[in-house]
């Protein structure tokens, strides 16, 4: 409204101001053939008195009177001597001029001085305003029109300019309205390469991420649902056995109960931890990363001992460190355990019944080397590349034709704290022989930095 209305107001000034220059050029324009018409009387006059004839200049004058309506008043001064053509009035616009001629008794005389004559004329103001008031509203006409389209045409350039400036600004506000009601699948064009982009750009990505943390959400709570209700309901029933005491006394079958109800107890445990992982930002990762020496082969080892129930349920094997291997870095612990657990548990879980783990465990003087290798089917070349993507899970199923159970969060957990230490970690596999996680990390704490920063 306010660009309009200074629009309006702009070329309406334009145009006033255009029509008020155009009155005074007519007004002057008249006065300038008025000036005319006396310069034409005072040459007659001069005529008149130069040849003794006096009643060429009165009728000139009478005749003049007749022709031009707005004249009302004439008069000719000439050696004390006045002659009249009308009646003066005060309401009248008086033009004067002066010539000089020759008197009559000097007629004949040589080198006589000359004597004015003042020609003096009184026009109707009302008939020359009207005079001019009749050209001037063609003119108005045609300035109002060609104002109107300016007009116009500044109207639409505002309305364009309104939309083209007002339009993402009211789209974000909307967005934004849709954003807070709960839409997540929003997303603006960016239209232009200005600050309304940038903010545009700014929200698009702001509402991806918001919408990937509510998917990630999600995600999370169907697979934590899924993964920890499982194991639970087993863990149930084979508690409400031991409570009516139905389960059969024999060593060996307690022993086998015990361990498959340790199994689901780590499976819970494990998809717990790996989900609050994700809601931990860099900086709580990265504290405590360097604070304290770790036996690495200790972390291992314990590791182990508590998957190996896990490993006894599905028959698995698993090969323990050397005891003579033994590798003291300083790290976090939280982070070493974290990729042991994972690594160990995927290890385990992707072992047919009857398979083998086996894990090592090396240092050279500037890096420790953990690595975990499992028989069995290997890894799809396909699904290598996504192996440490979030939620992605294998395309293989158990030796029963199910999928395996997982959350898919495993590996992207491992990925996630050896960049944290500033190491690498990736996988070797090959079609129903093995498969080969392995991870390096630098000893030295400025390397560490050094390699993360370049990743």
């Amino acid at each position: 409204m306010i660009t309009t209305a200074l629009i309006a107001s702009v070329v309406l000034s334009i145009a006033g101001m255009v029509i008020y220059t155009q009155r005074e050029v007519m007004r002057e324009q008249a006065l300038q053939r008025l000036d005319v018409l006396m310069e034409g009387a005072a040459r007659i006059a001069k005529e008149s008195f130069d040849s003794r004839d006096r009643l060429m200049a009165v009728s000139y004058l009478l005749f003049l009177k007749n022709t031009y309506p707005e004249l009302k008043f004439a008069s000719l001064s000439y050696g004390g001597h006045q002659s009249k053509i009308g009646a003066e009035a005060k309401e009248l616009l008086y033009i004067e001029k002066s010539v000089l001629a020759l008197p009559e008794s000097a007629q004949d005389t040589p080198n006589a001085s000359a004597t004015g004559v003042m020609v003096r004329f009184g026009f109707d103001r009302e008939l020359v305003n009207e005079q001019i008031n009749r050209a001037l509203p063609a003119f108005i006409r045609w300035t109002a029109l060609i104002a109107g389209g300016f007009l116009l045409l500044g109207l639409i350039a505002n309305a364009l300019l309104i939309r083209l400036v007002t339009g993402p600004i009211e789209a974000l506000a909307m967005a934004n309205a849709q954003l807070a009601a709960g839409q997540m699948n929003i997303s603006l064009p960016v239209r232009a390469n200005d600050e309304i982009g940038a903010v545009t750009r700014s929200f698009n990505v702001m509402a991806g991420r918001i919408r990937e943390l509510l998917e990630s959400r999600e995600d999370i709570l169907h697979t934590l649902t899924h993964e920890i209700n499982t194991p639970l309901g087993g863990l149930k029933g084979y508690l409400e056995l031991w409570q009516d005491k139905k389960i059969p006394l024999d060593e060996k079958k307690e022993e086998e109960i015990l361990g498959t109800m340790m199994t689901a107890v780590l499976r819970m445990e494990t998809s717990l931890g790996n989900a609050l992982s994700l809601f931990k930002n860099d900086d709580e990762m990265c504290s405590g990363a360097a604070d304290e020496n770790v036996q690495i082969n200790k972390v291992v080892e314990h590791a182990i001992i508590v998957f190996m129930p896990l490993a006894r349920a599905g028959a698995i094997t698993v090969i323990p460190l050397s005891k003579n291997v033994k590798v003291t870095m300083r790290v976090s612990e939280k982070l070493i355990l974290q990729i042991v657990s994972n690594l160990l548990s995927n290890a385990i879980k992707y072992t047919p019944s009857g398979g083998e783990v086996r894990v090592g465990l090396a240092e050279t003087a500037d890096e420790v080397i953990f690595n975990v290798r499992n028989t069995g089917r290997g890894i799809p070349t396909e699904d290598i590349p996504h192996l440490f993507t979030k939620f992605y899970r294998g395309s293989q199923n158990n030796e029963k034709g199910k999928r395996i159970p997982g959350t898919g969060l495993g590996l992207y957990i491992v990925q996630k704290a050896v960049a944290t230490l500033g190491g690498c970690v990736w996988v070797e596999s090959k079609i129903n022989e093995y498969s080969l996680f392995i991870v390096r990390l630098p000893k030295n704490a400025k390397k560490q930095v050094e390699l993360q920063e370049r990743l």
